[in-house]
């Protein structure tokens, strides 16, 4: 669990600020996730920037209490005395490789009393800060709770899966999670495992010369291709797919093929 600097003692006999309310959400997000994750929700983008968000924009949030290296962590802002815990946020749509933009938050203790300020960098001479108004406050509040809610329900829903990895047969051969392999046929990120299931796969196509998916058997492939067409229909409508609707799709495809583990080999 993350430890943070002396908290103000406002709400021994008041209820919670907004301000405490919006840190402890914060950090309850901080000991959910392993790292930041870009998840689609946008209340804080909409509540700072004043405009609508893109539908396949997606928000991440970092936070670190103090004394967990925040002059390394965020090595341009000085860390003043009295903070309290930094989160930084920031903005990411499916058409740039780079953030949109990227919203430093500083939790202080103000004499008791905590507050929320945001450091503005105009240059690179320049620093100043700024309060959060009460509908950022909460909007970034809300956005960690939901964050975390997903999180909760992601992992229940992954975990619904069973297995998405299985060792080597003496002569290399392997079978892949259907995710794995819809993410070798499609160019998607389908896999349950993320990043490292679409490496995984990627690697042993090269290993044994399966080239994008071309002169290829796989088990099951002519349901795979309906079920290719329902992952495109629902990117067409939805434009985005979400970890939790991600594991319920695949759930149901499992069910549907009565296997979710399949061979990948050479086509005969």
């Amino acid at each position: 669990m993350y430890m943070t600097h002396s908290l103000p003692n406002e709400a021994l006999n008041n209820p919670p600020t907004p301000e405490r309310e919006c840190l402890n959400a914060l950090l309850d997000l901080a000991n959910r996730q392993e790292h930041p994750q870009q998840r689609y929700h946008h209340a804080f983008y909409e509540a700072h920037s004043g405009l609508a968000a893109p539908v396949d924009l997606s928000t991440s949030i970092n936070v670190h209490p103090y004394g967990e290296g925040l002059e390394e962590a965020v090595p341009l802002i000085p860390v003043p005395e009295n903070l309290v815990a930094r989160a930084a946020v920031e903005f990411h749509d499916s058409t740039s490789v780079w953030a949109l933009g990227q919203v430093h938050i500083d939790f202080v203790d103000d004499n008791g009393v905590l507050k929320a300020s945001e450091w503005v960098r105009p240059s690179k001479q320049q620093q100043y800060s700024r309060s959060l108004e009460p509908a950022e406050i909460t909007a970034l509040q809300n956005d960690a709770e939901a964050i975390s809610k997903e999180i909760i329900e992601a992992n229940a829903e992954r975990a619904k899966l069973g297995p998405l990895v299985e060792a080597p047969r003496a002569d290399g051969t392997r079978r892949f999670h259907l995710g794995d392999v819809l993410s070798a046929l499609t160019g998607r990120g389908l896999s349950a495992r993320g990043g490292a299931g679409i490496v995984d796969i990627s690697d042993y196509m090269a290993d044994r010369n399966l080239q994008d998916g071309e002169d290829m058997y796989v088990q099951h492939g002519e349901q795979l291709g309906a079920l290719v067409q329902q992952i495109e229909q629902h990117m067409t409508q939805h434009k985005i797919l979400d970890e939790v609707t991600l594991y319920k799709m695949l759930g149901q495809m499992a069910q549907t093929l009565g296997v979710s583990m399949l061979e990948l080999e050479p086509d005969k």
